[in-house]
């Protein structure tokens, strides 16, 4: 990137690496923490080299993750999974978690020549979680 003067990375760290949020474990919110500020550290360092670098901070995303975090959060709640995805719902805006093809179009976006003048953004991409907002 640096010979060819240009380039473009883009860290996927999570809603965590902006604010903690209960019962995330402590380790998992560090090393969010840890991926933005490494996300600044190079946007300063190569931005001289035009090389851009942001972060796309996920809430929930229909993953395997969400999964298995949801069958956690029953089996500690005693509720079942299904009440674990409305109480989880019930704090997003738009009411559902993401389809990881919307965080891909932000990253893609990112990666355009549209957002050709940001670097170092940390953004969330959280459909306005309440501890996200």
């Amino acid at each position: 990137m640096q010979e060819a003067n240009e380039g473009v990375i883009v860290n996927v760290a999570s809603l965590c690496g902006l604010r903690n949020i209960p019962p995330t474990p402590p380790c998992y919110t560090a090393s969010k923490f840890a991926a933005i500020g490494m996300t600044k550290a190079i946007a300063q360092e190569f931005g001289p080299d035009n090389i851009r670098c942001n972060a796309v901070c996920p809430g929930s995303v229909d993953t395997q993750m969400r999964a298995v975090s949801m069958d956690l959060i029953a089996q500690q709640e005693g509720i079942t999974m299904a009440e674990a995805e409305d109480a989880e719902n019930a704090t997003i805006s738009l009411g559902r978690p993401a389809d990881p093809a919307e965080i891909a179009a932000v990253v893609a976006f990112l990666c355009s020549p549209a957002a050709g003048y940001m670097t170092g953004a940390a953004i969330p991409v959280d459909g306005g979680m309440n501890f996200g907002l």
